[in-house]
């Protein structure tokens, strides 16, 4: 992955250390997560499907060399799942977890990220029954929208 000091600076000014910020590529996750104000059972349960996925993907590139501990990333991302963050964070957070992505010129993690987001918003609703449209709500789709534009995504 590609770093820089402003974006370890940047990420530093945010709660991340040098070994979480590999963790990034994951809050578009949290953040589709939180938009209807709840995180849901089954929401976290992709979510740790995604995470498990993510930290082998990082052991293969490191040549299988540990880049972030199983413990260390459950600990940063149960703080982010367990007390819904301040949205405004989140979102820069997002910004920044975009950048990287962009910067790593990677369209088959990009594409990944995009998807994990679109199976947690449409695993779960807030309330039964949902209109015919009303499956993913309008604030998701709007998060939804604005990472697919960002990730540059054809």
């Amino acid at each position: 992955m590609v770093w820089n000091n402003s974006l370890e600076t940047l990420a530093g000014e945010l709660g991340f250390t040098p070994e979480t910020i590999y963790l990034l590529p994951l809050i578009p996750l949290i953040e589709v997560m939180w938009a209807d104000g709840v995180t849901q059972p089954a929401e976290i349960s992709i979510f740790y499907e995604c995470l498990t996925r993510h930290l082998a993907d990082l052991y293969n590139q490191a040549d299988g060399e540990e880049v972030i501990s199983i413990a260390a990333a459950e600990k940063f991302v149960s703080d982010l799942l367990n007390t819904r963050p301040d949205p405004e964070k989140l979102h820069r957070l997002r910004d920044l977890s975009v950048q990287l992505l962009n910067l790593s010129h990677d369209a088959k993690l990009n594409r990944s990220v995009l998807d994990s987001c679109l199976d947690l918003a449409a695993i779960a609703v807030t309330r039964y029954p949902y209109e015919r449209r009303d499956r993913v709500m309008s604030l998701e789709k709007h998060v939804l929208h604005e990472l697919f534009q960002s990730l540059n995504l054809k």
